[in-house]
């Protein structure tokens, strides 16, 4: 059985040569105010299903250039199809048409309807069926935003496959360095040569003016299905050896260290791969003190350096 030990009297690192030996900790009211421990317990969450990934800014100008080609393929096909139906009608009616000027409608209606589907196989091959299925209105408007300044495309680079099931994921883009959250879109999934990552690749719609190059942090979900499970806060998770861990007091200022597997964080909170034992409170202010001081470190930040 472990016993406890004053976190006072601690003074040497225990360390075998191939484990680690785990010891509780167990401080007086003093201590435990000075290192500023705080406590909660853990608490059941229920999320979307997260992926996060990193996205580029891109040139919106081949975009911008390939749907212009293809409003025009389908003006000048839209206007020739008219005339062939036109030229069918007065022919068959014997009003003064020839036949040749008959085909030569029909010809023109079928090279510009050709053009239409060469054009829209370019779009869809370059940036993807979720933007070649985009109806005109729809395309008018994004062109529109991106002229304007309103918006920007982006690229996001999947760390994971997205399910074949999720065709319209919610998607959450900030500025690096946990900037103010911008309002995105999913325009659909890259096509495969376009893509950096064996995951795949996505095109966002970003409601915001940027420079084409510019990264941002972004995080992919599933409005329709979600995690469930127990979480503690992000900060009641110490990595140490390779390993990730949680400190429960689990009798007052009686502290033992429990081995962890966090797995997604939301919203400042680790959702837990694992349920621990015991039904302790942890703790979640302190915990790094309270490793520092089982271990015994004459030189905390040292011995700790290796997960900062």
């Amino acid at each position: 059985m472990t016993h406890p030990i004053r976190a006072s009297f601690l003074v040497a690192l225990c360390l075998l040569a191939t484990s680690i030996v785990r010891a509780d900790v167990e401080l007086t009211p003093e201590e435990r105010e000075n290192l500023g421990i705080q406590t909660e317990p853990v608490k059941p969450i229920e999320t979307a299903r997260r992926w996060r990934a990193s996205a580029q800014v891109l040139d919106p100008t081949p975009l911008i250039t390939t749907l212009g080609e293809l409003h025009a393929a389908e003006t000048a096909a839209a206007a020739s199809q008219a005339e062939a139906e036109r030229s069918a009608r007065l022919y068959r009616e014997e009003t003064n048409v020839a036949r040749k000027a008959l085909d030569a409608a029909q010809a023109q209606a079928i090279t510009d309807a050709a053009k239409v589907s060469a054009t829209r196989a370019q779009l869809m091959g370059t940036w993807g069926y979720g933007v070649a299925a985009l109806s005109k209105a729809a395309r008018s408007a994004l062109v529109a935003d991106l002229l304007a300044g309103r918006a920007c495309l982006a690229r996001v680079d999947l760390t994971q496959s997205l399910p074949a099931t999720l065709t319209e994921p919610k998607v959450e883009v900030r500025s690096l360095g946990g900037g103010k959250q911008i309002a995105a879109e999913w325009l659909g999934q890259l096509p495969q040569g376009a893509s950096s990552t064996l995951a795949g690749s996505g095109l966002l719609r970003v409601s915001a003016p940027m420079t084409a190059g510019a990264l941002l942090e972004t995080v992919v979900s599933d409005p329709n299905s979600s995690i469930k499970g127990l979480s503690v806060p992000g900060t009641a998770v110490v990595r140490w050896h390779g390993g990730e861990w949680v400190y429960e007091e689990t009798s007052p200022n009686h502290f033992a260290r429990r081995a962890v597997r966090s797995g997604l964080r939301v919203e400042g909170r680790a959702l837990l791969a694992a349920e621990r034992s015991g039904a302790g409170q942890v703790v979640t202010v302190g915990a790094r003190a309270l490793l520092a001081a089982e271990l015994g470190a004459s030189s905390p930040e040292e011995e700790l350096q290796e997960d900062d």
